[in-house]
């Protein structure tokens, strides 16, 4: 727990590290955007305009606009939500993977 916390607070000092987050930072925006909307038109949007409480559908011409664009961006969203819980796990996973005083077989 120690070398992990010692290995986060390293990468955490680096001005290299801080650098690449900098040139990525119109990713983040765009990704926090995309996720703030897609966020949004599902609780405040199709609730209230586009479906009823039982699940019938009100404007269908709209409905038929929505969800096939909702269901990309949540494609969209979940993909790179996956690559990115492998980003973070994948070093986690490499120094326990790589321990040789445990097993786990």
């Amino acid at each position: 727990l120690m070398f992990i916390l010692w290995l986060l607070f390293l990468v955490l000092s680096l001005p290299q590290f801080w650098q690449m987050m900098w040139g990525f930072r119109k990713w983040w925006i765009v990704y926090g955007l995309t996720y703030a909307t897609r966020w949004s038109i599902f609780r405040f949007v199709i609730p209230q305009k586009v479906v009823t409480d039982d699940g019938s559908v009100l404007r269908r011409r709209v409905w038929d606009l929505v969800f096939p664009t909702l269901t990309l961006l949540n494609f969209v969203l979940g993909a790179t939500s996956g690559v990115i819980r492998s980003v973070v796990i994948a070093p986690y996973l490499l120094i326990h993977f790589f321990r040789i005083d445990i097993t786990y077989l």
